[in-house]
């Protein structure tokens, strides 16, 4: 609930600051060639946690300091090539999704109540 919360207030918060491709999904859809983009981008729920993961990552990324930036980018690495090894698995694919949200939340909990890192 609270994490939904957050993420409405950013998604307004991009919308009124650079317009809506500031909260447009990570994955370009048009241009999608590999498996697991061309499946994301046929299902809604997908395309919805793509841009929520999208918009947590930004968030994050603005929040901490250099050291942990190039940390969570390095994760986020390793989390995209974890994710195109579901291929065409929606299971697998939410279920990564729904793992890297939850590790951005963390992080973004972790910036409320200690302040930038």
């Amino acid at each position: 609930m609270r994490r939904s919360m957050l993420v409405s207030l950013v998604l307004i918060g991009f919308a009124s600051v650079g317009g809506a491709h500031a909260a447009a999904p990570y994955i370009n859809c048009p241009a999608a060639s590999a498996l697991d983009e061309r499946t994301i981008c046929r299902t809604i729920r997908l395309v919805q946690l793509d841009a929520e993961m999208a918009t947590l990552y930004r968030l994050t990324l603005s929040l901490v300091g250099m050291g942990t930036r190039d940390s969570i980018k390095d994760e986020q690495a390793d989390w995209l090539r974890a994710r195109r090894a579901c291929r065409t698995s929606v299971p697998c694919l939410r279920n990564h999704y729904e793992d890297r949200i939850e590790t951005l939340d963390a992080i973004l909990d972790r910036v409320r109540s200690e302040g930038p890192f």
